[in-house]
């Protein structure tokens, strides 16, 4: 009888150890909560890329600084677009020329830049 429930206890204790091990590695296997980073990019814009749902692209936008470094911006849907005093536009406004300070994020997986906001410094044609 003491052999029996030797291994009845044998095998609970075995069983909690596993089952510990386990949880362990589902926590350690969970990701961690990611800290987004905003950067900001000034310029004007040199290209507005129109969404075309049929070819799945996004709306987009091209700036580029003065001292020549060029990059593009996803518009994401809800981005706000200041244009001073509290004035806001929708992104479909804006044009070729504005200068602006773009605030983004960049995505680990296909390294696109996501706006966050963007505000209008100055209007090409005084909008």
């Amino acid at each position: 009888m003491k052999n029996v429930l030797c291994l009845v206890s044998v095998s609970l204790g075995m069983t909690c150890l596993c089952y510990a091990a386990e949880v362990e590695v589902l926590k350690s296997d969970r990701p961690s909560q990611v800290v987004i980073e905003s950067k900001f990019f000034a310029g004007s814009i040199v290209d507005v890329h129109d969404p075309d749902p049929a070819q799945g692209t996004r709306f987009r936008i091209t700036v580029a600084s003065e001292g020549g470094q060029r990059m593009d911006f996803v518009i994401t849907p809800g981005t706000p677009v200041a244009i001073g005093h509290g004035k806001t536009i929708a992104p479909k406004h804006l044009k070729e020329g504005d200068k602006v300070t773009v605030e983004y994020t960049t995505t680990k997986v296909g390294d696109l830049n996501r706006t966050m906001r963007i505000v209008v410094e100055e209007q090409k044609d005084g909008r």
